[in-house]
């Protein structure tokens, strides 16, 4: 899970996931899928900032980490 200010630290956060995406991947049997729990608790968001931050991951990751397996943990769920 991560907890990063989307707003200030966005490409930060998309930095450090594709890093420790292609860390693991050396590590993991092959046909496994990794995913990431962003959490947006008390911070301002719009989907479109969800899906920008979704498919920024997924190309940084080479599709290592699919758009679709990026969860986002808000205030709502």
């Amino acid at each position: 899970m991560k907890n990063y200010d989307i707003h200030k630290n966005r490409s930060s956060l998309i930095r450090n996931i594709a890093k420790q995406a292609e860390q693991r991947k050396t590590h993991l049997p092959e046909n496994m899928q990794q995913t990431v729990q962003i959490d947006l608790r008390g911070q301002r968001y719009t989907k479109a900032d969800q899906v920008d931050i979704a498919e920024k991951i997924e190309r940084k990751t080479k599709g290592v980490i699919k758009a679709d397996d990026v969860k986002f943990i808000t205030d709502d769920n």
